[in-house]
């Protein structure tokens, strides 16, 4: 219904989900039955996540077109496997703020095993999030990086290897891709849902926040009704396609100035 009558004025929906976008309790009233915040995420372990996202969030999704169903996934409790991964590489999906989120999966490549090890899904102006995605960059010492070059892409790049070359020591291969349109988005979920279905993702008690917003909507993604947002889903087809058709091997030195 709202899908049909979500902009006549005769019509209002009022839908208030059990917790906020941090998962902290919207219903914390001095009642014997209220929602903590502990209690709703007891719940949310024990029940089907869509269920969950229906009754609780007020998120209506159809199950059966899911695309990435949470107990389709692998997960992993943030230890990495033992050795030095093949790569350190992330991409980047730029957004200005807006609704959009600007989302950049991090990803340790063990042969044919991918590790999401972390994820910024910020919706702030780029004053708020270059910042943070320099800080990735030197935290992790990633080697290889893939911005998306639509919406202002390239700017947004040159600035962070900007910031980069005053403090990072290591040489680092930045490449661009253009943007598919919206239907060339949904072929390319759809080309690489069964390869990210075969990556490790944290499990629900090892997530910050960022993280736990990427998965919520990467886990509530569907093939067969209209998504309010794609980004997390989007962010991670392509990384898949990255890792397919980029370079799979560099090798990093010190810079010598």
């Amino acid at each position: 219904m709202e899908a049909d009558h979500g902009n006549d004025p005769r019509y209002r929906f009022i839908a208030i989900p059990v917790w906020d976008e941090n998962e902290v309790s919207n219903f914390e009233y001095e009642h014997p039955d209220r929602y903590t915040t502990e209690k709703l995420r007891d719940i949310k372990t024990t029940i089907d996540s869509a269920d969950f996202e229906c009754l609780f969030i007020q998120h209506g999704i159809e199950k059966e077109g899911l695309a990435f169903p949470s107990d389709s996934l692998n997960y992993y409790n943030v230890v990495l496997p033992d050795g030095e991964p093949d790569n350190i590489v992330f991409v980047n999906d730029v957004a200005w703020g807006g609704g959009d989120s600007l989302r950049m999966p991090i990803a340790y490549v063990y042969g044919h095993d991918v590790y999401i090890h972390d994820w910024i899904f910020d919706r702030r102006e780029k004053s708020c999030t270059k910042p943070r995605v320099v800080a990735k960059i030197l935290q992790y010492k990633i080697k290889m990086v893939c911005i998306e070059a639509n919406n202002g892409g390239d700017e947004y790049s040159d600035d962070v290897y900007r910031i980069l070359r005053e403090q990072y020591q290591y040489s680092i291969n930045m490449s661009h891709k253009k943007a598919p349109t919206n239907m060339a988005k949904l072929t390319r979920i759809e080309q690489h849902a069964p390869t990210l279905r075969s990556f490790y993702f944290r499990d629900d008690k090892c997530r910050d926040d960022d993280y736990r917003k990427a998965m919520n909507e990467m886990t509530s993604f569907s093939f067969t009704v209209k998504n309010v947002h794609d980004d997390a889903a989007d962010s991670m087809t392509m990384l898949a396609d990255y890792l397919a058709n980029g370079i799979k091997t560099v090798s990093v030195g010190k810079r010598p100035f």
